[in-house]
């Protein structure tokens, strides 16, 4: 009847808890993606009358009215939801990718030329390390361009004044299938541990001004092309996406 030892039996469960928040997300996501598109529909049709009406009536007034400016005010602001609605219906229907061969560092070489003014006056720096050997690419070269230019966006939005925004491209494994692994580093303000479970949920945004859209949109694309999309953060020293991207598309 004596203790002579002890048997400690210790499991690793974090597979498991990230699958369960994987399955969790991917529910969210498609309940979402359902609500929105039926009310990015409704809103639409009521913004295009608004529209019609405003640019009707400031072509009915003489160049001299004072009115004019707060007609113009008013038609600024239904393309801008009217845009929030475009992307609202882009996250609800994903099309199917059309997949074709491109580099992928040529693409990323144009988006960070895109950039350049934007970056300039905040004073921040790209830094690509693009391996040469693992540009060719099979995938919808717009799904990918809109997907990087979100996380980029991202990235450039949460470096307050100065900085740097590191991408790197290198070989890797995805299920046992040639892979490219993509990874955005930027030195910004980083993300509360809190939040990570949400960052890719639509509508959620640490950003006064943000949509909430831009990673969702990139997460979804991502996933339809048999990818995966993961960040890692810390509070004040910045973020880090990680892209792994199948080289070939499959069906």
């Amino acid at each position: 009847g004596e203790i002579t030892g002890v048997v400690a039996v210790i499991r690793d469960v974090t597979e498991i808890k990230d699958l369960n928040e994987e399955v969790a997300r991917h529910k969210r996501l498609a309940a979402l993606g359902k609500l929105s598109a039926g009310i990015a529909h409704e809103i639409r049709n009521p913004l295009s009358s608004i529209r019609g009406l405003a640019q009707f009536v400031y072509n009915s007034f003489s160049k001299a009215d004072e009115r004019k400016e707060d007609l113009n005010t008013i038609i600024q602001e239904v393309d801008r939801l009217n845009k929030l609605v475009v992307q609202v219906l882009d996250f609800a229907k994903l099309k199917k990718p059309n997949l074709t061969r491109f580099s992928l560092n040529n693409l990323i070489r144009k988006i960070t030329e895109l950039f350049k003014l934007e970056i300039k006056d905040k004073q921040i720096k790209f830094s690509l390390e693009l391996t040469p050997d693992v540009s060719q690419i099979q995938a919808d070269e717009d799904q990918i361009r809109q997907s990087l230019m979100n996380v980029i966006i991202n990235a450039i939005q949460a470096i307050p004044k100065k900085g740097k925004i590191k991408i790197k491209t290198e070989k890797a494994l995805l299920k046992g299938v040639p892979a490219i692994k993509l990874i955005i580093e930027d030195s910004g303000i980083g993300i509360p541990e809190k939040d990570f479970t949400q960052i890719f949920d639509p509508f959620f945004s640490t950003k006064e001004k943000g949509s909430g859209l831009g990673l969702s949109i990139a997460y979804k694309l991502i996933e339809a092309h048999r990818g995966e999309i993961k960040v890692e953060s810390k509070e004040g020293e910045g973020t880090k996406f990680v892209i792994f991207l199948p080289q070939k598309g499959g069906k």
